[in-house]
């Protein structure tokens, strides 16, 4: 059976919220309870969030770990977040949380033309395949990463002061018409690979704003 060792990625340029950090805490105190080794990488000051992704893609890829796990700073997660998504062992799954609108409960998440409904899930609390998630909390596997680079060699580059080989995979772009925020473009790569991307309507995490946005209720 193989260890489950998850690679955590939390890069910022401002104060994350307090209610992140204690959800990160009790998730990955939950995890280790659970045999799941996790490894901490925050990367602070980074002012272009698509180069803070791919600086901590390289970092991970240098390490030993399985699977690489996204939060944003102003996430709150479940407790059992990454326990949930490790056991779906899905290529690509993230966690549902709102878009910052207060007039309208939009998910984070960009459904298949013909799919299941994002609704249905989070009411069966179930994993949906989708065309999209979002890195607000997000878990992929190292063979996305590796596979898709084999197939992208034109994105890598070099680091410009350490040397680090970088790989943009999280390099927004314009597809069919549509600007690719970067976890988008990573999945829209990672698609073009081969791998499969899905939402895990059991994972339903609280977005902070000039509110708390829920999932469950208006604001």
């Amino acid at each position: 059976m193989t260890e489950n060792k998850v690679f955590v990625s939390v890069p910022s340029n401002r104060n994350p919220e307090w209610g992140m950090i204690m959800s990160l805490t009790l998730a990955l105190a939950m995890a280790g309870k659970a045999g799941i080794k996790a490894t901490l990488q925050p990367l602070l000051g980074e002012s272009l969030i698509s180069r803070a992704r791919i600086i901590e893609m390289a970092t991970f890829l240098e390490s030993d770990c399985t699977h690489l796990y996204s939060q944003d700073d102003d996430v709150e997660i479940p407790a059992d977040t990454i326990i949930k998504l490790i056991e779906a062992d899905k290529d690509i799954i993230g966690g549902a949380y709102r878009l910052k609108d207060p007039d309208e409960v939009r998910i984070a998440v960009r459904q298949l033309e013909e799919g299941p409904d994002v609704a249905t899930a989070l009411f069966h609390k179930e994993p949906i395949r989708v065309r999209y998630v979002s890195t607000g909390c997000m878990l992929v596997k190292r063979k996305v990463f590796e596979e898709t680079i084999a197939m992208f060699p034109d994105l890598e580059y070099g680091r410009n002061l350490s040397k680090q080989r970088l790989y943009a995979l999280y390099q927004p772009f314009i597809c069919r018409d549509e600007y690719l925020s970067e976890d988008w473009a990573l999945c829209e790569r990672a698609t073009t690979a081969g791998f499969k991307v899905w939402m895990h309507g059991g994972v339903q995490c609280r977005h902070y704003g000039r509110t708390i946005f829920e999932i469950d209720r208006g604001q």
